[in-house]
């Protein structure tokens, strides 16, 4: 049998290790700061993700290289010859692992509480904001029909005079929707 090569397996080991302190350091960025700056949280997010696409692309390139008799990794099974002591057994728990570890899942579950509470908090203001522009376009509709805007209107030297009174009702009908 062919003998492993060290090498892929500690470039794998340092690519695991450099993914899970991305998200460790992206997961303290968020809970550390009540509201993160943005250019912060992106640099974070693509710090992690070019990690995750380096790993992934080495993993295909080791696939794709089925054919080479030197790639020993894919017909390999690997078990340590000497126990594991305990001050590194957290290493292996890491490699092996498929699911999150439950801190983290604990974390994106409130998180997704959290955004589902926002939500509904968004769809208020999103009515709002539809009211509000419901009744602009009704205001702008009316002014529109009020007046002839095709024809040509001779101004006076004189400064115009402005109806306060009019000024005010279409004031109030814009933030209340209701015309007195």
């Amino acid at each position: 049998m062919n003998s492993i090569n060290s090498d892929q397996l500690e470039s794998i080991k340092l690519k695991l290790s450099q993914s899970l302190e991305s998200l460790q350091a992206f997961q303290y960025t968020i809970a550390t700061t009540e509201m993160p700056n943005w250019t912060e949280i992106l640099n974070k997010y693509n710090n992690i993700l070019s990690h995750v696409h380096i790993l992934n692309a080495f993993l295909t390139a080791s696939q794709t290289n089925e054919m080479n008799p030197n790639n020993s990794l894919l017909k390999a099974v690997i078990y340590p010859q000497q126990p594991i002591p305990q001050s590194s057994e957290h290493i292996l728990h890491v490699l092996l692992r498929t699911k999150p570890y439950p801190h983290i899942e604990d974390k994106e579950n409130d998180l997704i509480s959290t955004l589902e509470l926002n939500n509904e908090q968004v769809e208020s203001t999103i009515q709002a904001h539809d009211q509000r522009s419901k009744r602009a376009s009704q205001l702008t509709q009316r002014i529109k029909n009020q007046y002839d805007w095709k024809a040509r209107v001779q101004l006076s030297q004189d400064a115009p005079k402005i109806n306060e009174q009019e000024t005010s009702r279409l004031a109030a009908y814009m933030s209340t929707g209701v015309l007195q």
